[in-house]
């Protein structure tokens, strides 16, 4: 008869992990920059680079800007994303505390009047990805802090930083996959 532990173990290995995925993942961006920019120098220049490269800005923008599964996808692991890094920065190898500080304009948006939710959406100025997150419609700056974040998770899982079995570890790793697999896409490739 099979055993409780038994079910327990299977489901646990039943379940998608994004650590290898995402890993590999970067591993093809990393090559594509590479390929892209063959004189940049190190991985840090690449990304500012990357911060500018309109083939990954446009896939980006249209995936915010986008109603359909693709886009409401995209925008929920973008704002779970956020709201990670929001309750918890990361760190970047000077020790400098990194997030969303510019595109995260109103983390206690919910806890506005509906009033002063509407003026401040109907502005231009903010953007409603989801009920607990709203952005700045700048989406040049949301694209920027989006990459930079995706790249401090990586050098966090690179360099040993991140717990496999920690959960938060776990939310940062799918979230950066899902936004990264959808911007790093075959038009861009």
């Amino acid at each position: 008869m099979t055993t409780i532990s038994t079910i327990t173990s299977w489901y646990k290995y039943s379940q998608i992990e994004y650590f290898t995925p995402f890993l590999k993942l970067w591993l093809s961006f990393n090559a594509w920059y590479k390929n892209s920019y063959p004189n940049i120098g190190p991985d840090r220049n690449a990304v500012d680079a990357i911060k500018n490269d309109s083939r990954i800005v446009n896939k980006f923008n249209e995936l915010i800007s986008s109603s359909g599964d693709e886009g409401i996808d995209f925008k929920k692991a973008l704002a779970r994303l956020i709201e990670e890094v929001r309750n918890q920065k990361i760190q970047d190898l000077t020790g400098k505390e990194v997030g969303f500080e510019r595109t995260d304009q109103e983390p206690t948006f919910p806890k506005l009047s509906k009033k002063r939710q509407n003026t401040l959406i109907n502005s231009g100025n903010l953007l409603h990805i989801d009920s607990n997150v709203v952005i700045n419609a700048d989406l040049n700056l949301v694209y920027q802090e989006t990459i930079e974040v995706i790249y401090l998770i990586r050098c966090e899982l690179i360099h040993g930083n991140l717990d496999l079995d920690n959960p938060r570890a776990t939310r940062l790793i799918k979230n950066a996959y899902i936004i990264l697999d959808n911007i790093f896409g075959p038009q861009v490739r």
